[in-house]
């Protein structure tokens, strides 16, 4: 059991992601499983800096908090990958220092503002911290052509408390988009 999973940990590639959160998260009562423990949150730091997207961004997201996570995530907040940015600052967002919470919103917003490919992403963290600026996009982004587009920026504005603002799209002509939205609403009620 533990063994192979340390093995699988160790290793690069497919199923080392999920051995290194499964160490990392798991139950560690005595100094050994402690020190495997241990090994796998490091491993997971590393991924962070150094691993393939996908396994960055899963390792932002589940690595469990510490102080050095928030020291790996200051460092490549500025990172090329856009993608992974968003998720950084998401998570700076939340645990990071207070000054450094609104910075990180901050780029967020600007990412929002300006990268077409993030804005998504960004606009998405951003309602889920209950930042107000992302309001008046998330309702510009609802007149999407695309149906499905506009799902995203209905879950947004739910999040935010808007939920008025999504009435149009609740009577989309399209079944998926009316139930992809219903279904966020029917969420945020629960």
């Amino acid at each position: 059991g533990r063994e192979q999973l340390l093995a699988a940990a160790e290793s690069v590639g497919e199923g080392a992601g999920a051995a290194q959160l499964a160490l990392a998260r798991a139950f560690a009562p005595e100094p050994a499983q402690q020190k495997v423990k241990q090994l796998a949150h490091d491993m997971l730091l590393r991924t962070i800096e150094k691993g393939t997207r996908e396994d960055r961004v899963l390792a932002i997201l589940m690595t469990p908090a510490s102080e050095e996570l928030l020291e790996v995530l200051r460092r490549v907040k500025d990172t090329d990958d856009a993608g992974v940015s968003v998720i950084v600052l998401g998570r700076l967002a939340r645990e990071g220092r207070e000054g450094e919470q609104k910075a990180a919103r901050d780029k967020l917003f600007e990412l929002a503002s300006k990268d077409e490919q993030e804005r998504e992403r960004a606009l998405g963290e951003l309602a889920s911290l209950g930042d107000a600026r992302a309001k008046p996009l998330l309702e510009k982004d609802l007149g999407s052509e695309h149906p499905f587009a506009r799902i995203y920026p209905a879950r947004g504005l739910i999040s935010l408390g808007a939920a008025q603002s999504v009435a149009p799209v609740l009577s989309a002509k399209d079944v998926g988009v009316r139930a992809g939205v219903a279904c966020a609403v029917i969420a945020v009620k629960d």
